[in-house]
């Protein structure tokens, strides 16, 4: 039985899920969120709260993509979906092929039915050698699906990592785990990935020059497009894909290159953007706009009143702050 979880494993769950949750599971069941039954949350002034559909739920709806606005979560409680094995692991490409498999992965991603979930990573090596890892999670009963088929024959593939295997190695297929380094990510949600799209992000992990770092494409298609959009407070489910600029080093010298990087990437993808960013990859800099983007001018709006009744005096704002009306 599994819910779904992030792209790796080693992800908090209670952050992951009020914050939204994208991961390998998304086009099957929705997001982390979406599954989220309900919570024991205890507010700022030591108030105990049991949440669910029945009971309190305008809280039970600002818990899910809202973050750690209102309280802190103690217990959450999950919907499950009965999951044995999945057919999933890492393509990995690299050099002139890059391009096209990139492409590739788009055209399969909105053609797939909802038993395929796909992320990409692209990105360079120490040779500056342009890479990209592209990582599906099939549930389905096929052995070798057509989509499968498609990644594998792409040009550049360097190295096939499918298989069929339990969903826990597939929570592993990106590790080692985010914390490890120094980090600074911004992120957009697009509703497609032009030409023109893919041009630019190879130009800008061009522009990163080294690894570590990144850019991560996350597919959003499939549960998360039919799920009633009002169970949740997430304003980004029109969208195809999160682009996400993900900076990461070790030298703190090197703290004002990398964060540019990050925002300049993310001022490149702005022009293909819609709503503002994801919950779990904003920085403390975001500004209150991109929050409420992020939400949607009503459910921002009813989120507030939430955040004025739990939380008044904004003493949980080191987040992505939702102010007390």
């Amino acid at each position: 039985m599994v819910t779904p979880g992030g792209v790796v494993g080693s992800t908090g769950v209670a952050g992951l899920a009020l914050g939204g949750g994208i991961g390998h599971l998304t086009a099957q069941y929705g997001f982390t969120c979406d599954n989220l039954v309900s919570a024991e949350l205890v507010t700022p002034t030591g108030e105990l709260i049991r949440t669910n559909e029945e009971e309190t739920p305008e809280l039970l709806w600002g818990l899910r993509g809202g973050g750690g606005n209102f309280g802190v979560a103690t217990r959450l409680t999950f919907r499950l979906h009965p999951l044995s094995t999945v057919v999933g692991g890492r393509f990995d490409y690299a050099g002139d092929g890059v391009r096209l498999a990139l492409r590739t992965f788009r055209d399969l991603v909105a053609g797939a039915d909802e038993d395929l979930s796909c992320q990409a990573e692209v990105k360079v090596d120490a040779a500056l050698t342009l890479g990209l890892t592209v990582v599906p999670c099939y549930t389905g009963s096929e052995d070798d699906p057509g989509e499968h088929r498609a990644l594998r024959s792409s040009p550049g593939l360097v190295g096939d990592g499918v298989r069929r295997h339990g969903f826990l190695d597939q929570q592993r297929v990106f590790d080692p785990g985010y914390g490890i380094d120094r980090n600074y990510w911004k992120s957009h949600f697009v509703r497609e990935l032009p030409d023109e799209l893919i041009d630019v992000l190879i130009d800008r992990i061009g522009a990163l020059g080294r690894p570590p770092g990144g850019i991560l494409i996350e597919s959003l298609r499939g549960a998360p497009q039919r799920i009633d959009p009002n169970s949740s407070t997430v304003g980004y489910r029109g969208a195809a894909f999160n682009v996400s600029a993900m900076a990461a080093w070790t030298d703190p010298a090197l703290d004002d290159e990398h964060i540019a990087w990050a925002r300049q990437t993310a001022a490149a993808i702005e022009p293909w953007a819609v709503s503002g960013g994801y919950a779990n990859y904003m920085q403390a800099d975001e500004p209150l706009d991109r929050i409420r983007a992020a939400f949607g001018p009503e459910s921002f709006d009813r989120l507030r009143a939430l955040k004025s009744r739990y939380d008044p005096g904004n003493v949980l704002h080191r987040n992505q702050n939702i102010p007390p009306l």
